[in-house]
């Protein structure tokens, strides 16, 4: 679990060594960052649509589809990253 101080918290690991991690600190719409070998993108949380930066298709399809079943926790996540709380790991798949 990450705690505030570090720059950026991983909080889920995806095929392709794709992290997803949450900076402290980021910027309104909420979102979460892809970062991964092929790329970075960061997705929206509300909606669920790739914001910025570009993954291959079907990595972007694995993260969107990974994100519909673990909204909520995405959700939490974000809200934990803005009180500079510890986040939490949400598991593949």
């Amino acid at each position: 679990v990450a705690r505030y101080g570090d720059d950026m918290a991983t909080v889920a690991m995806l095929p392709n060594r794709m992290r997803i991690v949450f900076p402290f600190n980021d910027h309104d719409p909420p979102h979460f960052h892809v970062v991964a070998p092929d790329g970075d993108m960061t997705v929206r949380i509300a909606d669920l649509v790739p914001d910025r930066g570009r993954l291959p298709a079907r990595q972007a399809q694995v993260v969107v589809e990974w994100a519909r079943r673990h909204h909520a926790e995405l959700a939490l996540n974000w809200v934990f990253a803005r009180a500079k709380m510890p986040l939490r790991k949400v598991d593949f798949p």
